[in-house]
């Protein structure tokens, strides 16, 4: 389950965490579990000056390349869906320095532990 946070009054700004059985348990426990995720948010819980959202929103992914993308797979660098050549050419350029693209554990360096969770999911397709 995930919290949000309103980055402030007056702002359209969110932060979303995820925390328990939707991170990986690597090093940092913080990189989002591959798959397809939907966006709810309940109109009790938004008003804007007093006035109340007047219905629920959903954000699903599409499950395509095209439409609402709300997924998790890392590795797919370019949103391909697909952790293939494209993104191990991406890889190789991150390799040691600070992409959070590729930082699996959040450690602030692209490296061995990165490369090794990136070789697991190569090939792999999103779910």
């Amino acid at each position: 389950m995930g919290t949000i946070t309103v980055a402030g009054s007056g702002t359209n700004a969110i932060t979303l965490t995820f925390g328990g059985a939707n991170t990986t348990t690597g090093p940092a426990g913080t990189s989002l579990i591959d798959g397809t995720y939907t966006l709810s948010i309940l109109a009790t819980g938004i008003s804007n000056g007093g006035t109340q959202m007047a219905s629920n929103f959903t954000f699903s992914d599409s499950g395509t390349t095209s439409g609402n993308q709300l997924f998790r797979l890392y590795g797919d660098s370019d949103g391909s869906r697909t952790v293939n050549q494209l993104d191990l050419a991406n890889f190789r350029n991150a390799f040691g320095g600070t992409d959070i693209t590729f930082d699996f554990d959040l450690s602030g360096t692209v490296n061995q532990i990165d490369l090794a969770a990136f070789r697991a999911n190569f090939g792999a397709v999103t779910p």
